[in-house]
């Protein structure tokens, strides 16, 4: 597995971050060897003596999204803030990644596995941190190359991106990993295809539907077809029960989602019982933006003209972050 750091002209970084290729460890069935592009965002070290642990954070978005949408920039800086790293990345058919291993099945739950398993590896194989080391030391060449990257501590998905964090997670039940968080992630697929039922009613006739996405950095409309939708729908979420006892699982849904229902959390909070804790975003819809008539008590930044609940989302997320170690999750 390698990576290169071309960025492309339309990328825009802030000063502590790096645009990475993260290449696949073989080819897929197409003879392709994936590539997943990322935005990695160094650690604001202050008052650091060597040598310095690394925590990581993986951010992972979810349908026909990409790298940079809804909270992600701002959760990544934030969370860099504090002393992590933070790996944020497009799945394959998504942003500036490659394209799916198969058309006719598009971008399946199993291939978005096989994609969190090359990010996951690029930070245990020594990649990333020869990465940050090497940043580092052009920004503070007095701190040489001390730096060490442990594994994994938190990883934040949101919607389809939860599905696959948590089929991630079966399927490597040896990991233990402290912290992840379910932004807005759905439970009974059976709401998935009547949500795509709404939107198209002929698509099982026809295959598929298009749906506008971001890729190279232009919206186009992307052919999702029939095989991928039931990818997702079709995820037995009472399986996700089995992962690692050791992780622990913030629930994030909003009062005003109309995507998931705000049951679907309740749903997962049952699931996971004692290692589950619930958290309401009240006014935010499924992207954590409010609604058109929304009387923002909270004095919150406006974002595409409606208010940002994405702001209070990170606060509220660094405030648990801040007394993990002292909570008690009851049932």
């Amino acid at each position: 597995m390698g990576y290169d750091t071309v960025i492309p002209s339309y990328i825009k970084l802030e000063k502590n971050e790096v645009f990475v290729n993260i290449f696949g460890e073989k080819k897929d069935s197409s003879g392709t060897i994936p590539k997943l592009a990322a935005i990695i965002a160094l650690p604001l070290f202050q008052n650091v003596t060597e040598p310095h642990i690394i925590k990581v954070a993986t951010l992972i978005h979810g349908h026909q999204s990409h790298k940079n949408a809804i909270y992600q920039p701002l959760l990544s800086q934030t969370l860099s803030s504090i002393g992590y790293c933070v790996v944020r990345f497009d799945f394959r058919g998504q942003g500036d990644s490659s394209c799916n291993e198969s058309k006719m099945e598009g971008r399946t739950i199993s291939q978005d596995v096989s994609d969190l398993q090359t990010i996951s590896a690029f930070i245990n194989n020594g990649n990333l941190l020869k990465l940050v080391n090497n940043e580092i030391s052009k920004q503070k060449p007095s701190h040489g190359s001390s730096y060490k990257v442990v594994d994994n501590e938190i990883m934040v998905a949101h919607s389809r991106g939860v599905l696959a964090m948590f089929e991630y997670l079966l399927k490597h039940k040896e990991i233990e990993l402290p912290l992840v968080v379910n932004c807005c992630g759905r439970f009974d697929g059976s709401g998935l295809l009547a949500r795509y039922t709404g939107m198209k009613p002929t698509w099982r006739d026809e295959g598929g539907l298009n749906i506008p996405t971001l890729r190279y950095g232009k919206y186009v409309n992307c052919w999702i077809p029939t095989a991928e939708i039931l990818s997702t729908a079709n995820i037995d979420t009472q399986m996700f029960s089995k992962i690692n006892a050791f992780t622990r699982i913030l629930l994030v849904y909003g009062s005003k989602d109309t995507i998931v229902p705000i049951e679907d959390g309740e749903k997962y909070r049952k699931l996971f019982q004692n290692r589950g804790v619930s958290l309401i975003i009240d006014g935010a819809d499924h992207n954590f933006y409010g609604q058109p008539n929304d009387s923002n008590l909270q004095n919150l930044p406006f974002k595409r003209g409606k208010v940002n609940y994405s702001v209070l989302f990170v606060s509220r997320l660094m405030e648990f972050l801040q007394n993990f170690d002292e909570i008690t999750i009851n049932n």
